[in-house]
């Protein structure tokens, strides 16, 4: 499920525009996989409403046949102003209802059919602020036609016409899942902490992309990331992708080529929070390492080093790895091509134009070893 839409008028109290409301959405939303033997799959309210009739009191009373049944028309209807002579509306009485017509009743029971083996029904969105704190839900609904007997469990409650949704609860800075709310029929959805929830990793075909050693990846935002990585002639090339959710495919904006932008061998990236990008990597032909401070440029076909053109040195040793602790300050490790690992930590000054070391100008000695790499944890 791509395709997001986002209600309007209930982003209550947080004041997004449709542009920041869909893009929250697509930056939480949870990964969809129905059993491969589900019978009934999702559809759009649209797709639903093209198919049915509108009834009162009984199905041979038919308001607005097939065709007919659209948003406008339903919320446009009343019963005075209908030519059927029906009485006043009666908010207490099951009189009026949406009714799947015999003919093809199966077939829409079914729901949208998949598009080469996707589902290409909308993920409908509500942003609101969570009730008793000022943490952000974003509800993830999806409208079935029927709900019906599931591959994965069995459910007395059969019906047409059915909502089922999830929550993700996020901080008030909209970075962090705080919790998540898998919602069921008869109140029985349950809120469920990160230590609760399962990860899994979807990998999909791998496919050759460039020539070259050590690579490096980090995001740029949701969709967009840097790669680097070196080349047989000890020149460190770059990359910048998009990554299309809907074909599975990578976009470069960089060209079909990598980008040239130093010499040496084993690079490594980190992005920091404000979109700084921090580079490391061993020099070629000598035995030092360097870094680079740049940004991205505002057309993604390239970076703008702050830092200058050449990398700056700032120790000598070998597999350089980084990771930002915070928008200015950083973690670096590296081993000293003797069987030793050092660390270093580092804040850049405003101008991003350069670092200060704030363990002194030598790593620290912290363990045996070669080739490490380094990870911040969100918290």
């Amino acid at each position: 499920m791509s395709d997001i839409k986002t209600i309007q008028n209930c982003n209550h109290g947080l004041n997004l525009s449709a542009d920041e409301a869909e893009a929250l959405a697509r930056k939480f939303a949870p990964m969809v996989a129905l059993h491969p033997d589900e019978d009934w799959l999702p559809s759009s309210v649209e797709w639903y409403l093209s198919r049915v009739t509108l009834c009162h009191e009984n199905d041979r009373n038919v308001i607005l046949n097939k065709g007919q049944v659209t948003p406008a028309a339903l919320v446009n209807r009343s019963s005075d102003q209908n030519s059927n002579g029906i009485p006043t509306f009666d908010f207490d009485k099951f009189i009026w209802y949406l009714r799947i017509p015999d003919d093809d009743g199966d077939a829409i029971r079914r729901g949208q059919p998949l598009e080469d083996d996707r589902v290409v029904a909308p993920c409908y969105v509500h942003i609101r602020q969570a009730p008793t704190s000022n943490d952000v839900d974003i509800q993830y609904w999806f409208f079935y036609p029927y709900n019906g007997r599931t591959a994965i469990a069995v459910s007395t409650g059969t019906h047409d016409a059915d909502w089922e949704h999830v929550t993700v609860r996020v901080d008030s800075a909209r970075r962090h899942v705080k919790k998540v709310f898998y919602a069921r029929h008869g109140g029985e959805g349950k809120w469920y902490e990160p230590d609760d929830c399962v990860a899994y990793a979807y990998f999909r075909r791998v496919q050759k992309y460039d020539k070259g050693d050590s690579p490096c990846v980090a995001f740029l935002d949701s969709t967009t990331f840097l790669e680097v990585h070196d080349g047989s002639d000890n020149s460190l090339y770059l990359r910048i992708g998009v990554i299309d959710a809907v074909t599975n495919s990578i976009q470069w904006p960089t060209g079909e080529k990598g980008v040239k932008y130093d010499g040496g061998v084993r690079p490594a990236v980190a992005v920091a929070s404000d979109g700084t990008i921090l580079e490391v990597h061993h020099g070629a032909g000598n035995d030092s390492i360097y870094y680079r401070i740049g940004r991205l440029n505002p057309n993604r076909a390239g970076i703008t080093w702050t830092t200058g053109n050449g990398g700056k040195k700032y120790d000598k040793g070998d597999s350089p790895s980084v990771a930002f602790l915070n928008t200015n300050t950083f973690v670096e490790v590296h081993d000293n091509s003797k069987g030793s690992l050092y660390y270093r930590i580092g804040t850049m000054n405003p101008e991003r134009t350069s670092v200060d070391w704030l363990t002194g100008e030598a790593g620290i000695k912290y363990d045996a070893g070669n080739r490490p790499t380094v990870a911040v944890a969100q918290d």
